[in-house]
Order: structure tokens, then C-alpha cells, then sequence
């Protein structure tokens, strides 16, 4: 394949080209749909100086974060050691985006004369079908805290909504082996 034309234009499929390749991506971590209803615990991504750990976040008790790593690895991390906490949550947004598009298009159709007797009912039947799917698409929430912000009394309620655990772990739980201690 010849790129032809001039510096402008070759840029812009090679821009077209990369936003391709990278639409692609996926995020490689499990998130419960329901939390209610899950037996998962959410992904959590603990900071800390020298280290990420990435995993599921298994309980939270006495200034202490259980988590499973995505390696097996079922580690013990004292909160005094943390940097930072991300949280990654299902969200099942509004399509808001969607319907303000459609309305839109909708607008726009009408200025197409005697066309716009084909094309509003096609706008209307694109807008409701995009709505649909989009309120079933996969999307996450972040919640992030930062150093500052990693307390107790914060953690603990991120504990009793979105850990497997919630009220912190079972008497004589056991987690495919010992549990790791994690040091920075």
C-alpha cells in the first residue's frame, strides 16, 4: 500500500490507524456486576512505595487489607503502609450521551426537506437502539483514594460494600495456603 498525498494527510490515517488499534484494549481485571448479590470481592490496586498490587480485595479488619493477588498470592497489608487505594466498581450508567446525540441527529434530520420524512424515523429508531445497547454496555467506575485520605474509617466502609468479606474474615479462614505479610 502507497501513502500517497501530503504530510497532513498521511498523518491523519496514521492517527486513524493508532485510534484503531488502541479502541481494542480491555482492561484485564474482574469487577462485580451486583455487589449484593456477587460472592466477589472487587479489584483493588494498593500503593505503596516501592510496590503495586493489583487484586481482589478480600476483607478489610483491624487496619488491615486482605487481598488475593492475581498471581494466587493472598497477602496482608497493614494500612499504615499504604500509599494509595483504587477501587474499580461496575457502573451501569445513563446513556445520557447517546440520547443527547440522537436528539441531535433528530434535529438535523429535519432540515432535510422532504428526506426527513425517511430520515427522523431512522434517527429515532438508531437513538432507541444505541440507548439500549448502551445501557447493557461494560462499563467501570474508579473510586481512588490518595495518601492523605487512607483512614480507617474509609477503608473499612470500601470494606463492607465491596469486599468478599464484609464483616472481615471467617474464624479459621484459609486462603489456599498462608497468608503473606507485605512489607514496602
Amino acid at each position: 500500500m502507497r501513502w500517497k498525498g501530503s504530510f497532513g494527510t498521511r498523518s491523519l490515517r496514521v492517527v486513524f490507524l493508532l485510534s484503531l488499534l488502541f479502541g481494542c484494549t480491555r482492561y484485564n481485571f474482574y469487577i462485580p456486576k451486583h455487589p449484593e448479590e456477587e460472592p466477589m470481592g472487587s479489584t483493588i490496586r494498593i500503593y505503596q512505595k516501592s510496590k503495586l498490587i493489583v487484586g481482589e480485595f478480600i476483607a478489610y479488619q483491624r487496619d488491615t487489607i486482605f487481598v488475593r493477588s492475581f498471581k494466587g498470592e493472598f497477602l496482608r497489608i497493614p494500612l499504615s503502609e499504604v500509599g494509595g487505594i483504587e477501587l474499580f466498581l461496575y457502573d451501569r450508567g445513563a446513556p445520557t450521551l447517546t440520547i443527547l446525540g440522537g436528539i441531535g441527529l433528530m434535529l438535523l434530520s429535519i432540515t432535510h426537506g422532504w428526506y426527513s420524512a425517511i430520515t427522523f424515523p431512522t434517527a429515532i429508531a438508531v437513538t432507541l437502539v444505541s440507548a439500549s445497547i448502551d445501557t447493557r454496555k461494560y462499563r467501570y467506575e474508579k473510586i481512588t483514594l490518595k495518601a492523605e485520605e487512607v483512614k480507617s474509617e474509609k477503608v473499612e466502609k470500601l470494606g463492607r460494600l465491596y469486599s468478599r468479606f464484609p464483616q472481615g474474615l471467617p474464624e479459621g479462614f484459609r486462603m489456599g495456603g498462608n497468608i503473606k505479610e507485605v512489607r514496602p
